[in-house]
């Protein structure tokens, strides 16, 4: 139940932000901070939805949060198809793995951040952290004026 309100709090907060925004950049960094900071705090549902992932007496209660992280993913989708008929320049064909990976990428850095990130005095800061997760999402991990793939 923890992570069904997570979930649901998440998407309206995304919602919210695809709406009123038109810039990708600022909507990818809106959505990349929502999530993060919807996760701060509440690492523990997520580590019970992954504890009990593998128990078969919770496998009804696994199901219904998956099938409500599933209808979240393509509620975000069908809002991004919505952008790009606006003219915003969003990869539809991709924008499912893309949302996916992004929200991976958000929960190993904040649920799983002791195992994952630096500590001492190179741990990241909040914003560093979703600066450097939004550039990667936007504009991967190559500069743009390098070679083109052929």
């Amino acid at each position: 139940e923890p992570f069904n309100e997570l979930l649901a709090d998440y998407t309206a907060v995304f919602k919210n932000e695809i709406q009123t925004g038109s810039d990708p950049y600022l909507i990818t960094r809106g959505m990349i901070t929502a999530l993060y900071d919807h996760l701060q705090g509440r690492q523990q549902a997520v580590f019970a939805l992954i504890a009990s992932s593998r128990e078969p007496e919770a496998e009804p209660a696994v199901q219904q949060a998956v099938a409500r992280l599933d209808d979240m993913f393509d509620m975000l989708h069908q809002l991004g198809i919505e952008l790009w008929q606006q003219g915003v320049p969003y990869q539809v064909d991709r924008a499912e793995m893309w949302q996916r990976l992004a929200t991976g990428m958000v929960v190993s850095a904040t649920v799983l951040d002791s195992i994952f990130m630096p500590r001492g005095k190179a741990a990241p800061g909040r914003d560093q952290v979703i600066d450097i997760i939004t550039d990667l999402v936007t504009t991967g991990f190559l500069d743009s004026s390098g070679p083109s793939k052929q």
